[in-house]
């Protein structure tokens, strides 16, 4: 399989709205103003746990999931502003 047959759950694709790519992962922000969640879903095919990402992907994964740390320190403290 490939990147570009990866299509997301018709379940979160309903319950997110995009914001936009990364390298590995599609942001999304989950449309529940009671839990502001950023998701990062990794866009290949056929994944179900992180471990079925080679090792350069889980590597990839975990540099994007610290991106997403630093989003969110960045959209709190503008908040306390």
């Amino acid at each position: 399989m490939t990147p570009e047959d990866f299509q997301l759950d018709p379940r979160l694709e309903a319950e997110s709205f995009p914001l936009g790519r990364l390298e590995l992962c599609e942001a999304r922000l989950f449309n529940d103003a009671r839990f502001p969640w950023l998701i990062l879903v990794p866009a290949r095919a056929g994944l179900v746990e992180i471990i079925d990402l080679d090792a350069a992907g889980q590597q990839r994964l975990m540099m994007e999931v610290a991106l997403a740390a630093l989003w969110r320190f960045i959209l709190r403290r503008d908040r306390a502003l």
